[in-house]
């Protein structure tokens, strides 16, 4: 493990932060269920399991900390933290019950599309799965492009938030068996 323990992986769960505070972002929603309380809920486990393959991670929010960060801040962050990668997670919009999609979207550069072509096949989840330059998302570009390109930048989309775990304690199984083989991709491209 400690061939990686001077890497650092940002994190950086999608929409949030702090529910109630101006600027607040739900992202999608699905009943009571909100995309960003469901994307940092991923990013907490997803750290947990780094964390224990001897990477130190940072999680561009917390949920506490106030408004939205601006999504040009979330890669100076991450390029100023000399982060050896970026991930970006989310889960997609509602779409038909028996509708499963996932995938992961790279910025440009190699680095960027190996890891994405590492994590594409582990999303199970989906039973179809993609792997896709971010020109080809519908903004035709995302942020994660602005990180450098000479190391990793990917968003994963999980699926539609309805097939999401359960919040809390009664969804921990299920996140840790989806995050356990991202996890080790990661750990694989680094």
């Amino acid at each position: 493990m400690t061939k990686y323990r001077e890497k650092i992986i940002v994190l950086d769960p999608g929409h949030g932060s702090t529910r109630g505070v101006l600027g607040y972002d739900p992202g999608c929603v699905h009943g009571d269920r909100t995309e960003a309380d469901a994307n940092l809920e991923m990013a907490v486990t997803l750290k947990f399991l780094l964390v224990g393959r001897g990477f130190r991670v940072v999680l561009t929010h917390d949920g506490n900390d106030g408004p939205k960060p601006d999504l040009s801040w979330r890669t100076r962050m991450a390029a100023g933290l000399g982060a050896a990668a970026l991930i970006s997670l989310h889960w997609d919009m509602v779409f038909k019950p028996s509708r499963h999609r996932s995938g992961v979207y790279h910025a440009p550069g190699e680095p960027s599309r190996r890891l994405a072509q590492l994590i594409a096949p582990t999303l199970k989840q989906g039973a179809a799965s993609w792997c896709e330059p971010s020109s080809h998302s519908r903004f035709k570009g995302l942020y994660i492009d602005a990180f450098p390109d000479s190391r990793p930048a990917v968003m994963i989309e999980f699926d539609s938030l309805m097939h999401a775990p359960p919040t809390g304690t009664a969804g921990k199984a299920a996140r840790i068996a989806m995050l356990t083989p991202i996890a080790d991709a990661i750990a694989r491209a680094l």
